[in-house]
């Protein structure tokens, strides 16, 4: 009778069991499922906002399984996004490089003008030239007030914050991170960010100001190793472009920043041998030693504030890494050219538009009257320069 009476208690345990593991088999099925959508996970936002929204879509031809449009009939049959009119302002298309790249130009109220800057250019050198042939200092004055303020002042906070040696691991800081941070928030408030996102967000390889941060933190300060062979953290994208790195123990890599060449000068650091090459608007291709390392021929724009440089060398590297950028700044072509290293933003710099040299001409900069120019050589080693 004892037996008889537990008998319906088992029946219960058993069905208990049995809903357990079934609830379990669609828990295992279909929660990570139910755990993505509730997730931050970029790629299901991108898919969902792909749907109801023009970024990366301006100009698309009509996709009748998507809920809006994003080209210039979707107002004749009232079925536009409506993001269309802030996303697709051209008029359904996005901006081509060389409107995009004009618009930072204009945009760049923090470049310094002709009266915050004065250089001596001195003598023309031969690209090659490893021996000092001006007696000068290449920059005779520069507003020190621009510099002690702004994106300037963030920038200048982080020219100290690297190893320059080749294969020596770098290490950083919790001082340097915040550095880091500060100097993105300020660039990032700027005129000429607004326009780089709006470009990069028509174009769909960002969604968001804060997916165009996560970008540039990633290629400019994520470390990484430059070697093929080593796995050594020695490096950046910040320091190789903007700050400068050894190549080995006579030669200097990178550095394609006036400010950082400004600064070094000014501590005795660094020699200006002489210009090999000076071209509109404002870029020059200088020869130095930086602590008994030489730059045969490191190119770099003159004046320009700390956001418009990062935002062109980026709309570049976004757009075109690895080949010919080109783009006009202030009415003068100007070709950008960029390289990855392991996912990462290996080095950008100005070169030429097509072959070793191009055509001597006359013009003008914000600099002086009427001057010879010879354009910028491409770089032969793309990683290293």
């Amino acid at each position: 009778m004892e037996t008889l009476n537990r008998l319906p208690n088992k029946i219960v345990q058993c069905r208990c069991q049995f809903v357990f593991i079934v609830a379990m088999i669609i828990i295992f099925n279909f929660w990570p499922n139910i755990w993505l959508f509730n997730s931050k996970r970029p790629e299901l936002k991108l898919k969902a906002l792909s749907d109801t929204s023009c970024q990366g879509r301006c100009g698309a031809a009509v996709d009748s399984t998507k809920p809006c449009q994003c080209n210039s009939a979707c107002t004749r049959f009232n079925d536009c996004c409506s993001d269309y009119n802030t996303v697709c302002a051209s008029g359904g298309t996005c901006a081509t490089l060389t409107s995009i790249s004009a618009e930072l130009w204009t945009n760049d109220v923090n470049r310094l003008s002709g009266s915050d800057i004065t250089v001596n250019y001195q003598t023309q050198v031969p690209d090659g030239t490893t021996a000092d042939r001006s007696t000068q200092k290449f920059f005779t004055y520069v507003n020190e007030a621009k510099l002690n303020a702004g994106t300037y002042k963030s920038l200048i906070a982080l020219l100290n914050n690297y190893e320059p040696g080749k294969g020596i691991r770098e290490s950083v800081t919790a001082t340097e991170t915040q550095e880091e941070t500060a100097f993105l928030d300020a660039v990032l408030a700027t005129k000429v960010m607004d326009s780089l996102l709006k470009f990069l967000t028509c174009k769909g390889l960002v969604t968001s100001q804060a997916a165009l941060r996560s970008a540039l933190k990633k290629h400019w300060f994520e470390l990484y190793a430059r070697s093929g062979t080593s796995t050594t953290l020695d490096t950046c994208g910040f320091e190789h472009i903007i700050v400068g790195e050894y190549k080995d123990s006579n030669s200097v890599n990178g550095f394609h920043n006036w400010v950082s060449f400004y600064e070094k000068e000014k501590s005795g650091s660094l020699n200006y041998f002489g210009y090999v090459s000076r071209a509109n608007p404002s870029i020059i291709g200088a020869a130095f030693s930086w602590n008994s390392h030489v730059k045969t021929l490191g190119s770099f724009f003159i004046g320009v504030s700390p956001e418009f440089e990062l935002a062109v060398y980026s709309l570049c590297f976004f757009t075109n890494p690895g080949k010919a950028c080109n783009i006009s700044l202030n009415g003068s072509p100007v070709t950008i050219m960029s390289y990855s290293k392991d996912g990462h933003l290996a080095t950008a710099y100005l070169r030429a538009r097509s072959g070793r040299r191009m055509p001597t001409t006359q013009a003008s900069t914000s600099h002086g009257a009427q001057i010879n120019i010879t354009t910028l050589r491409p770089e032969m080693n793309a990683i290293s320069v």
